[in-house]
């Protein structure tokens, strides 16, 4: 909830959990082995993940994350999931269909 709040930016979440940003980084180093903005990157691709599978489009999505441009948000999905959004939704409905299928 905190990351979304955040706009998933580390200064912000940092002002969120009324501390300094070095003071958020070394907790995270400490507890998690990332930095805040690893962290907050992680929870963005995957709340990406829920929306896309929520039947919103790629663009509503990548609005909803703060991408200022569906290309940039694109790009980053495949960074992090080696796949497109695109791809990522054609394959769960696939994989829907195989399991209906297996469970007739």
């Amino acid at each position: 909830m905190l990351a979304r709040e955040s706009g998933y930016r580390a200064a912000e979440l940092a002002r969120l959990c009324r501390v300094t940003v070095r003071q958020l980084e070394r907790i995270y180093q400490k507890e998690l082995g990332c930095s805040p903005q690893e962290w907050l990157n992680h929870q963005r691709m995957v709340a990406a993940q829920m929306l896309l599978l929520e039947s919103r489009t790629v663009k509503m999505v990548a609005l909803r994350l703060g991408f200022k441009q569906e290309s940039h948000f694109c790009r980053e999905f495949k960074r992090y999931h080696e796949m497109t959004p695109s791809e990522f939704i054609d394959l769960h409905r696939r994989l829907n269909s195989y399991q209906n299928v297996a469970f007739r």
